[in-house]
């Protein structure tokens, strides 16, 4: 799998376990899930989740130290069973003289919107498609598509009326953080973490 800043972490390559890259801070990283990674329950393992997380903060631990790091104590929070694969980001919240205080968390392979409607107090719909985090949503003036942006790079239009995927823009690499339509309902635009962004048009799809 190579090294991850310059550590090479055997134990990692036994977990499968990829460096996807670093922004602001933020390291992410990646498993791809078959039966070796499973408990007796046939989901991931918690030893693989733990060490998920372990290097992700240690990654983000060693690109804020500029230098080796080493765990001193760890707590984890088992919410959810994760499926396909799991992707992990750490940071570091805090940082003292001689320790860094870091977090981190891992997600499965589903990156859902879920539409609601809000006077009958009932899910409509899910629209299922974004493989991570989702950052930006924004609806058109009118109601009838949605605009998705997600921190696995790309944009999504929706219909929201059937769900349906109109466009998929991948347009960067890393994590959109936001998105957003204009008040005619004819542009949309995202921007990045890194001080990019984009404008296109909605008339075009």
């Amino acid at each position: 799998m190579g090294a991850i800043f310059g550590a090479k972490i055997p134990f990692a390559d036994l977990c499968g376990i990829e460096f996807l890259g670093a922004e602001n801070g933020v390291t992410r990283l990646r498993v791809v899930l078959d039966e070796r990674h499973g408990n007796n329950f046939g989901m991931p393992h918690g030893g693989l989740v733990a060490t998920l997380l372990d290097v992700a903060m240690g990654s983000a631990a060693r690109l804020a130290a500029g230098g080796p790091v080493m765990t001193l104590d760890m707590h984890i929070n088992f919410i959810a069973a994760g499926e396909a694969f799991l992707t992990a980001e750490g940071r570091v919240a805090r940082a003292g003289g001689s320790i860094l205080f870091a977090e981190a968390e891992a997600r499965g392979d589903k990156g859902e919107i879920v539409l609601r409607d809000l006077i009958n107090r009932s899910s409509t719909r899910t629209l299922g498609g974004h493989e991570w985090t989702i950052y930006g949503l924004a609806f058109t003036p009118d109601g009838s598509s949605l605009v998705s942006g997600s921190a696995d790079g790309t944009v999504r239009r929706w219909e929201v009326s059937t769900g349906r995927l109109v466009e998929t823009f991948r347009w960067h690499e890393r994590w959109v953080n936001c998105v957003a339509v204009s008040p005619d309902g004819m542009t949309a635009a995202a921007g990045s973490a890194d001080g990019s962004a984009v404008v296109w048009d909605l008339a075009d799809v």
